[in-house]
């Protein structure tokens, strides 16, 4: 095994346990219960990431766990701000807010902003996708 698939072997871990505790109004979703396929999606995501991305996420991931965040119950709340913004006022409380300095991706993809480069990198020739994703589209 590779740094690498070491690194998205543990942070798949991590993601999944997190994920088993996002919640959802209707009771525990499908896709939380499917682990195989979790597991496929997110390996096929993460191969394409660099390895300095994979480090910074993985550390993010840890420290998060360690301050009692949920950063994919935090990423599913924020998505439903822009899906369902009656949801997502009955998850506002679980997050933290964003913090102001640090400015939404949406600059970034616009190219009013640079990303970093590991971040550029393993981003590249993705952001139609990214956007899409991120304006619900």
């Amino acid at each position: 095994m590779t740094k690498k698939d070491d690194w998205i072997a543990r942070i798949i871990d991590i993601e999944w346990n997190m994920f088993q505790d996002v919640p959802n109004m209707g009771g525990k979703a499908l896709c939380q219960e499917d682990p195989k396929t979790f597991e496929i999606n997110r390996v096929s995501q993460f191969m394409g990431w660099s390895e300095a991305a994979l480090e910074s996420y993985l550390g993010d991931l840890t420290e998060a766990g360690k301050n009692g965040r949920n950063l994919l119950t935090e990423k599913y709340a924020r998505m439903m701000e822009l899906i369902s913004p009656l949801e997502y006022a009955s998850m506002e409380h679980l997050i933290p807010p964003l913090d102001p300095e640090v400015p939404p991706l949406k600059l970034y993809l616009s190219g009013k902003r640079r990303l970093p480069a590991s971040i550029h990198t393993s981003l590249e020739g993705r952001g139609h996708f990214i956007a899409q994703t991120i304006h619900g589209l």
